[in-house]
């Protein structure tokens, strides 16, 4: 069966004032009756890239409000906020060195890092922590490390 790329876009809860939008599209493989996720999301929790999952979108508005997760993939999703006044481009260079996709949603000084199984918990964990020496927030919203 073919797969037919196309954005899906899920509606996000909100608490208080975040996260600043309502709703995320992001870019899916249509497989069958089941999609397979192709970028890391901001704010989607428990989705990385190349899982496979099951979800209506809404009649009304196209939203998707739920979904399952059928087939996990071996992928982890690290959430980094720049709160401070870091300089974040050599950090998001040294993700994608060895491996990493990087989506920046600049405006709010929002990045997702997409960690495929193959890069080694050594050079993520020295990742990591150069990321936090320097003021950076972490959450890890998706962790399939062994």
């Amino acid at each position: 069966m073919t797969a037919v790329s196309r954005k899906l876009q899920f509606a996000i809860d909100t608490d208080g004032d975040w996260p600043p939008i309502s709703s995320e599209a992001v870019w899916c493989d249509q497989i069958g009756n089941a999609f397979r996720l192709r970028n890391a999301p901001f704010f989607i929790k428990g989705l990385a890239v190349n899982d496979v999952f099951e979800a209506q979108p809404d009649s009304v508005n196209e939203h998707i409000f739920e979904f399952v997760v059928t087939e996990p993939s071996a992928h982890s999703l690290i959430w980094m906020l720049n709160n401070t006044e870091a300089e974040i481009d050599p950090i998001l260079s040294k993700f994608r060195e060895v491996g990493c996709s990087t989506e920046a949603l600049e405006r709010f000084a929002l990045y997702a890092i997409d960690v495929p199984p193959y890069v080694t918990d050594s050079i993520l964990n020295d990742l990591i922590d150069t990321a936090e020496k320097v003021g950076l927030d972490l959450a890890f919203p998706v962790w399939r490390r062994a």
